[in-house]
């Protein structure tokens, strides 16, 4: 059997395009974190509130994409099995509820583990790893009648324990617990809420609490983070409610003062250790200010870094993908306060690299684009402390800007203009369309042609003069589309075709189109020959395809968003990044649209029912997509009297199962899950949804139909007919 590929729903009516998170992780507080498992490549993972699996290894953040994981949930705590080389998760809170569920991950698989009764739901509790007995020990906590815990148990991959030491620390929560190295292993305990905030410093070793007794102790708190340096046998101590800027280590019998992460103020952090780079590392938090960060700060057990590692947040950056690297650019742009940025950023589709901070002097509504006659990146126009007409190009023995001399320039100056890379024959170099001077907005084409700057003379009435549209070159390489901006009296959404032989403009007038903006992106999508706009101010994406001159919706994309820009990806992806909500809280994430990869069904077997006649046979109708609904069909079924259902399965049978007594009948799966179907004339169908969840990109289904009725010979008095069965594995549109 070949692979038969059923008819794939419109992406405008139905399928949604799937995007996926580039890092670093949402800025975040009451998230979990704690050492990576060595077999998922060592590092840190943090488990956000949102319900995202994270790993930084000291050069990049990537998401984890599992297809089962925990829910989404705060105050939960997580902690390193150094002997099974596993972290566990326990507890928190999720929206109306507190949990008291048990997971593990090994590094790339969440398994949900059994957890008694006696443990109840809580959060705000502590856990961390003994060395003295090879568990997790777990104390305290907030439970669901908000008494407070001063239960302690253990955890090993055979379970939860109830120690019930006969002294324990008191009842509290939003204490902070580490593994004590120091005289055998153990772990350690400070301060937290049980009514006050004690300084009291506790070590539990072979079943034992005591409190020790040090010389010095940080003051009493809460909201505060602890973490065991497994190569220098201390523990790190930062932040708390009430002591933010403070940092303590303790040495096994005593405390002392650290220097402050360069976060200072923060609470609510999370560390883990990276035993890879033999560093604690601390991330997200929240400021004095109540700001949630999602800043890293490294402690390699005399100072602090603050390793950079992505682009600052910003808005109205440059961005660009050049094929000569392979790799997305971004450059300038303006950061939350409104200053000036002058730093240059590559993405090779995991990594972000800092290039330089030179950046040709910081500006911000420029452009930048790859030039394909010389192969240069350029860096065009924009505004610095005024609107500029100059052109740089990217020296790359150098790695930096270099200004390129007249004539690179072109007349006016101009900022906020929209730009186009044509690759093709025809206007081969970049197009440059509008703008403003800062005092007037412009409506001229200019074109570089790999060494200077021309004013191009176009055809037919040209868009009115105006800044901040969207530009991009269609599918097929022969013409480019324009779109929306804004002049000073108004926005408009207007649709635009520049045909790039004959220089001719044509409005176009496609119904429903998205409406008026300025300072949205728009991008070419090769991959599935469309455009994609990402509408300004909201979170709403558009598809434009050049074949209908159609517009049309094509789902969401993380928050609402003005001032993003978008460019393709490595990978055959697109990515966004930036934005701000009004001028202000600035984004410092992007997000990138997952490549299309078709879904596929494959008829296995044969079918059997009616001893004349057509048999019930099992097609589909849409193709199974994440973020999109697929339908299989039971047809050829009786008219009347006829109940249907289907079998679903992840795997097959080892071997197909002849039905006993029913020639040509065989059941080909296990069918774990079974739907009933209702029959009309004729027909049963299954429509449903797959989630937008990448890691089932890939995964299979299997399918057969199973038909009653009393008219089939198999079976007598139930009258059994089986269809084909199917093989559907998962895609992405």
């Amino acid at each position: 059997m070949g692979i038969a590929l059923c008819s794939a729903p419109a992406l405008s009516s139905q399928c949604n395009l799937s995007w996926q998170r580039v890092g670093p992780p949402e800025r975040s507080n009451r998230h979990s974190m704690t050492t990576n498992p060595t077999q998922g490549g060592g590092g840190v993972v943090v488990f956000t509130t949102t319900g995202q699996t994270w790993v930084y290894d000291g050069q990049a953040w990537e998401q984890k994409q599992t297809s089962i994981a925990p829910l989404p949930r705060e105050n939960a705590s997580m902690a390193w099995d150094a002997t099974n080389d596993i972290v566990v998760l326990f507890g928190g809170a999720t929206t109306g509820a507190l949990l008291n569920d048990t997971w593990t991950w090994d590094g790339s698989v969440w398994t949900s583990r059994p957890t008694p009764a006696p443990l109840v739901a809580r959060q705000e509790h502590a856990m961390a790893y003994d060395f003295s007995t090879n568990q997790i020990i777990l104390f305290g906590g907030l439970d669901a009648a908000g008494r407070r815990r001063g239960d302690t148990w253990a955890w090993t991959p055979a379970g939860w324990t109830n120690l019930s030491p006969a002294i324990a620390p008191s009842a509290r929560f939003l204490h902070a617990m580490a593994s004590e190295l120091q005289s055998g292993g153990g772990v350690m305990l400070f301060s937290g809420s049980d009514g006050s905030n004690p300084n009291d410093t506790w070590t539990f070793r072979a079943g034992t609490w005591r409190q020790e007794t040090p010389v010095v102790n940080p003051p009493g708190d809460y909201e505060h983070a602890m973490e065991a340096d497994y190569v220098r046998g201390e523990i790190l101590l930062t932040g708390g409610r009430n002591h933010r800027d403070t940092a303590w280590i303790w040495t096994g019998s005593n405390w002392s003062v650290a220097p402050p992460a360069p976060s200072a103020g923060s609470r609510w952090a999370e560390m883990g250790f990276d035993g890879n780079r033999r560093v604690i590392v601390s991330f997200g938090g929240l400021l004095n200010n109540g700001s949630a960060i999602n800043s890293v700060n490294e402690w390699d057990g005399v100072s602090w870094s603050a390793p950079e590692i992505a682009p600052i947040a910003r808005r109205y950056h440059s961005m660009s993908f050049d094929p000569t690297s392979g790799h997305t650019w971004i450059d300038g742009g303006l950061d939350g306060s409104g200053r000036q940025i002058n730093d240059t950023w590559s993405f090779d589709g995991s990594t972000w690299r800092l290039e330089t901070r030179q950046a040709g002097g910081a500006r911000y509504l420029a452009s930048m684009e790859h030039d394909p006659v010389s192969g240069d990146l350029l860096l065009i126009g924009g505004y610095t402390t005024r609107s500029t007409d100059t052109t740089f190009r990217w020296d790359r023995a150098a790695r930096g800007w270099s200004q390129l001399t007249p004539p690179a320039t072109f007349a006016p100056t101009r900022h906020d203009h929209s730009s186009v890379r044509v690759p093709g024959n025809t206007r081969r170099g970049v197009l440059v369309f509008g703008g403003s001077n800062g005092n007037t907005d412009l409506g001229d084409l200019w074109h570089w042609n790999g060494s200077s700057w021309q004013q191009l003379n176009t055809i037919g009435t040209p868009p009115s003069p105006r800044r901040a549209a969207g530009f991009a070159l269609e599918p097929g390489g022969t013409s480019a589309l324009l779109f929306g901006g804004a002049d000073r009296a108004q926005l408009f959404n207007d649709t635009w075709r520049l045909d790039l032989a004959t220089l001719s403009w044509t409005q176009l007038f496609p119904t429903n189109p998205p409406p008026a903006q300025r300072a949205h992106s728009l991008v070419t999508d090769d991959v599935r020959s469309v455009l994609h706009l990402a509408e300004d101010g909201t979170n709403v994406v558009w598809t434009w395809d050049p074949n209908s001159d159609a517009w049309t919706s094509s789902g969401t994309r993380s928050e609402s968003r003005l001032e993003l820009r978008m460019a393709p990806a490595p990978d055959n992806r697109i990515l966004a990044f930036g934005g701000s909500v009004n001028g202000q809280g600035v984004f410092d994430t992007g997000w990138a649209l997952t490549p299309p990869s078709p879904g596929t069904f494959t008829p296995r077997g044969t079918s059997c029912g009616p001893s004349t006649g057509a048999t019930p046979s099992l097609v589909c109708t849409a193709l199974p997509h994440i973020n999109c609904p697929f339908t299989l069909e039971l047809r050829n079924l009786p008219l009347a009297g006829a109940s249907a259902a289907l079998f679903l399965d992840a795997a097959p049978f080892a071997s197909p199962l002849p039905i006993p007594g029913c020639a040509g009948c065989t059941l080909r799966i296990r069918g774990d899950v079974v739907i009933p179907l209702r029959v009309v004339f004729g027909t049963a169908i299954l429509t449903s949804n797959i989630p937008d969840v990448p890691a089932l990109i890939g995964s299979r289904l299997r399918a057969q139909g199973a038909v009653f009725h009393s008219s089939f010979p198999c079976l007598p008095g139930v009258g059994l007919g089986l269809s084909n069965a199917g093989d559907l594995l998962v895609g992405v549109d």
